[in-house]
């Protein structure tokens, strides 16, 4: 099941008001650990291109990762870090979640 719902989802699926409540908190928590991986990119001076290049992965995929609309799996996770050198347990770890 994915960590996010999507507005459209949320409409058509009658979401209860405590399960739309609880979909926007995990919401937030995929927005605050993904943005950990914007805040790295920028202090390597990386452009989303340039990340999607060295990681092999397009840029929309970059920037859909960074707001949080899409959870990258751990192969991907891995390459990311391995482009912005840096550990993958450090860059998506939890304790990130500031």
């Amino acid at each position: 099941m994915s960590d996010f719902i999507s507005v459209h989802s949320i409409l058509t699926l009658n979401v209860t008001p405590g399960k739309l409540a609880l979909s926007r908190d995990r919401e937030v928590k995929m927005r605050k650990r993904y943005s950990h991986l914007r805040r790295v990119r920028l202090a390597r001076e990386l452009s989303q291109r340039e990340l999607g290049r060295r990681a092999g992965i397009p840029q929309q995929l970059v920037c859909s990762f960074e707001t949080g609309r899409l959870k990258p799996g751990p192969a991907i996770q891995q390459r990311l870090a391995a482009a912005l050198e840096v550990p993958c347990d450090w860059l998506f770890s939890a304790e990130n979640e500031k």
